[in-house]
């Protein structure tokens, strides 16, 4: 396996483990170290609720703070505001 898939699949992993709430360090090497096939007992692990909901508080501001800025970007006045409005989205 190329070193560029390597990288693929720790990356996925860090991304899996974020999102059941385990220790996104000990999955990456434990991928890095053995290969993709750590994936499988990943997938099927029950999420760890408390701290989802932990990380959940944390990064949901940085989130809404992004939507909001990329929502409001080109909006200087009010008339800017009602032009977006106007506009259909596609």
């Amino acid at each position: 396996m190329g070193k560029a898939m390597t990288y693929v699949w720790v990356a996925l992993a860090v991304v899996m483990a974020f999102v059941q709430g385990r220790s996104m360090f000990g999955w990456a090497f434990a991928t890095w170290l053995i290969g993709p096939f750590v994936l499988v007992p990943l997938m099927f692990m029950k999420e760890k609720s408390d701290v989802v909901e932990q990380r959940t508080e944390y990064v949901r501001p940085l989130v809404e703070k992004y939507l909001v800025r990329k929502e409001f970007k080109g909006v200087n006045t009010v008339d800017d505001l009602f032009k977006q409005l106007e506009t259909p989205r596609g």
